[in-house]
Formats: structure tokens, sequence, C-alpha cells
């Protein structure tokens, strides 16, 4: 088919009809003149099979039949769901800040990479580690520059902006130029770290950049919320528009094992269920299948018993101090790495050399070799880097009074619950006997898609339906919000089907009656 026939030259171009039609060209065409109304729908959706999404979005512009068929055709291309074409056409097409959940498994990792893709100038971040590298991101502490949240925001802009912290003049920079923050993973951030991000990007920006947040509230929480707060607790959290998404993609469609999942995420798990799961995982998992556990203590304890089936001699990276560190601050166990050449070994700390590389707090790898000062480390995005001793720096009255260098490097054959958050394995081993969070059980065992991927001791009804009940109110108000929005969309859209039926598109009453439709909607908070 020739495309070009039916292509729209642009407004004000003059309109060319074939004269054998008979016809009148202001009849056929009264806005435009791509002629789309000699197509039927089937006609258009053959056009349209043709194209990519972004010349879809491109030709949408034609008219509202034109646009609508095209935005259909946008959702078939990408392959989103229902309640995932809602979120993408709130970010693209209405420019909303968004704040997007879902129990794990249903698409936000993907709707977020074709989200990066297609927004204005993005700045993609996670909470943690490992979140990041899932999606290709940066943590949102090394994005924004705001270390480990203890300082100011007025400290943390002073020194990006000082001529000798290129690092930091590289943050203003792309702080200046992002159109689109987005944050993966938000359940492990604090309502003090995310107020301090706000801070940031106010002060070097002006104003807030649009908001893509993602994550469950029901996963588990930041380490220190305690104290600082759990996610949902802060301003900037509020003000965003909650979209939940309902489908699953991670699990079998109405699997048993996704029933079990949904009812321990809200707490309703049976126990029927847990005699299920006792059934149905596997009683011996591979050798090399990933070990989680849910105390630091556990994880140290399998380390060692797979350093010690190594046989490489062991090198010893004891922590320099330089000065004398404030009181209260002290080297501990985390400062002191002991590594052999094999062991599989993780990131502790964010490094400005190897930030170009893909690397940050969390990146996982093999240990290569060990030298003085420096191990080599086949990481499993594929980077080989050299890693050497890292710095931190103790400032009293804006002067530095002492420095602590250790190697930030940690064994990984093992890791907390904490840190498998946000990942899909294919195989695991888990031990709940030590749970002791809220949701922690839940994110563990929701890692796999099937109930048969995993081996799980010290399982039990009461550690599956341990949840937050503080988050599950927020996530229920936000999901009833998210419920009532869908539903007025719908009765809109019904609408605006009925009026344009049968109805002359340049009715002046008409074109009233949806001016008056589209500014409700826009004038809606909910």
């Amino acid at each position: 088919m020739q495309l070009n026939k039916f292509a729209y030259a642009g407004k004000g171009a003059s309109a060319r009809t074939p004269t054998a039609l008979g016809t009148n060209p202001r009849a056929l065409c009264r806005r435009g003149n791509g002629h789309w109304s000699w197509l039927d729908h089937d006609m258009v959706a053959e056009v349209f099979s043709h194209l990519d999404d972004r010349q879809l979005a491109r030709v949408a512009n034609v008219d509202r039949r034109t646009c609508k068929l095209a935005r259909a055709a946008i959702q078939r291309f990408l392959g989103l769901s229902a309640s995932q074409w809602d979120v993408f056409h709130a970010v693209l097409h209405k420019r909303e800040s968004v704040l997007l959940m879902g129990a794990p498994g249903t698409g936000k990792s993907f709707l977020l990479k074709i989200l990066r893709e297609r927004v204005r100038a993005p700045i993609v971040t996670a909470s943690t580690g490992a979140a990041a590298e899932k999606i290709a991101a940066r943590t949102l502490h090394s994005a924004l520059g705001l270390g480990i949240g203890e300082k100011a925001c007025a400290e943390l802009v002073q020194k990006m902006r000082l001529p000798r912290n290129v690092y930091g003049q590289n943050i203003i920079v792309n702080m200046m130029g992002c159109r689109t923050l987005i944050i993966d993973e938000v359940s492990m951030l604090t309502a003090k770290i995310l107020r301090l991000a706000e801070e940031v990007l106010v002060k070097v920006r002006g104003r807030l950049p649009q908001l893509v947040v993602s994550g469950d509230p029901m996963q588990l929480r930041a380490v220190k919320h305690h104290y600082e707060g759990p996610f949902y607790r802060a301003e900037l959290i509020k003000r965003l528009r909650p979209y939940v998404l309902l489908e699953s993609f991670r699990q079998a469609e109405n699997s048993r094992f996704l029933n079990i999942l949904n009812a321990a995420r809200v707490g309703r798990a049976r126990r029927e269920d847990e005699l299920w799961l006792r059934a149905n995982f596997c009683a011996k998992i591979g050798e090399g299948a990933p070990k989680i556990f849910c105390r630091n203590y556990e994880v140290d304890r399998e380390n060692d018993l797979q350093m010690r089936a190594l046989n490489t001699p062991a090198s010893v990276y004891m922590p320099v101090i330089v000065g004398k560190l404030p009181q209260g601050i002290f080297p501990d166990s985390t400062h002191t790495a002991r590594i052999k050449p094999g062991a599989r070994v993780m990131l502790t700390r964010n490094l400005h050399e190897h930030a170009d590389k893909g690397l940050h707090n969390g990146s996982c790898g093999v240990a290569t070799a060990c030298d003085t000062g420096t191990v080599q480390v086949r990481f499993d995005n594929g980077t080989h880097a050299a890693i050497t001793r890292y710095t931190q720096e103790f400032e009293e009255k804006d002067k530095v009074v002492a420095t602590l260098a250790f190697m930030p490097l940690i064994l990984a054959w093992a890791v907390t619950v904490h840190r498998a958050q946000g990942s899909t394995l294919d195989t695991m081993y888990v031990d709940l006997g030590k749970a002791f969070e809220p949701g922690q059980a839940y994110v563990a065992l929701s890692r796999v898609r099937e109930a048969a991927h995993a081996q799980v001791d010290n399982l039990s009804l009461h550690h599956i339906n341990k949840i937050d009940r503080e988050a599950l109110a927020f996530y229920q108000t936000c999901e009833k919000r998210s419920e009532k929005r869908a539903e007025r969309r719908a009765e809109k859209a019904r609408i605006r089907e009925l009026s344009y039926q049968d109805v002359d598109e340049s009715d002046p009453a008409l074109h009233a009656m949806m001016a008056r439709i589209e500014a409700e909607e826009k004038q809606t908070l909910v």
C-alpha cells in the first residue's frame, strides 16, 4: 500500500482531491487536507500497522478519529495492558507527575523502560543499587549528589558548585537539563531523603521536573524508616497522581502461586495456602542458586563458608585513617575486606571514576585478581574494573579534619531480602526463619515466577501474613483514587462517543460541550 496517498501535508496546505470522484473537496475534508475520511476504520488500521509508535504519535494530530485509532495502535505496538496504557497516556500525553504502583510482576519495570525512552530529557534513578542495575540507571543518591542524606541541602549544593568538584558540577548540569525524573523502587527510600531530593532539585532548577515514581508500598520499607519516615509521608509523594497496575506478567496468569502471593501481600493468606506452598516448593534447589536470608549475620556466615571453599590465597584490605575521626565515628567490620580471586563481591559505594561504566552501589561481580590496594573485578554487566580504596572525608567548620580509606567491596554469594528486592530470579534458596520485617517473607517469595523455582526453609503463615498496616491503608486509598479516575475517564469517553455519532464536527455547540468536558478533566485533582 502506498502511504503517501494518504499523507497529511500540513495545516494550510492546499487540498488536492481526485476530480474523477466528482465530489466537493470541502465536503470531504473540512479540516486539513489529509482526506482520512475516505478510509474506514479497517483501512486506517491497515495503514497504521506499517508504522511504529513514534510515527503513529505524529499522525495522531490529523483529527479526533485518527487520534483515537492511532493511540489504540500505539498500545498494540508497545504491548501495553489497559492499566499500563493509562499511565503511558498520563505521562506522555498529559505530562502528569505520577505514582506508579502494583504488585510484583505487574510490569512496572517494563513500563518504566518504555517511558524512559520517550519522555523528555530523563534522569533515571532507583532507590538501591540492585534496583538501579536492573533498569540500567543510577541510585537517586548518586544522581542528585545526596550522599548518605545527612547533610543539609545548602551544604550539598554549595559543595557541588566548587570549581574543583567536577563530578558535582556534572550533577548540576544534568539536573538543569532534566525534564523528567524517574525513581524506581521508591518503597526503599525514606520521607527524609525524598524531602532532601526535592529541596536540592528546587534549589538548583527553581522548580521540580515531571516526576515518574514507581514502587509497591507493601514491599520492604527503608532500613531507616523508623526515624526518617516511610516514603509515602513525604509531601512530594502526596502531590503525585496514583496509578495502580492490575495485570500480572511475572507469574502465570491466574496461577495458584500468584493468587497466594496476592493474598499474602495484603495479609490474607490462609492455612491451606501455606500447605500448598510447602507441597510445591522445590525440595532441593541447584548449588548455583542465589541464597537469600533475612539477617546480615546469616549472610555473613554463608559467605564465610563459601570463602573457605576457595583454594586461593586471601588478601586482606584494612582501612587507612588519616587525621582524627570525629567523636562517635570509627571503622567497623564493613571497612575491612577479605577477598580471594574467584570470590563473588558487591560494591558498597558509588564510585565517581566508574560511574560511566554502569557501576554503582550494589553492582555485583567476581573478583579475578587481588593486588596491593587493588581488586580486579568482572562485573555482571560485562564491565572489568580495577577497584581501589574509597576515601571518605570528615569535615568540621568547612575543613577536612580526617579521612577514612577502605575497600568498597563485600562478599556476595548470599544477600539479604532487602538487597534482593527488585530482582526477578530464575531459582533461589530462601531461609525465612529469622524474618522480622513486615513484608519480608512476601518480598522473598515473589522473586521467582513459580513455586517450583524456589527452595524455602522455615516457612510459616505468621511470616507470610506479616504486613505494614499503615502502608496497606495508603495503598488502598491510592487504589480507590485510581479506580474512580478510570471510571470517570470511561464515562467521559462514552459521552464523547455518543456525542460524535452522526454529528457534524463543525457544530459549535458540540465543540463547546467537549471543551467543557476537557476543562473539567484538567481541573480534577483525583
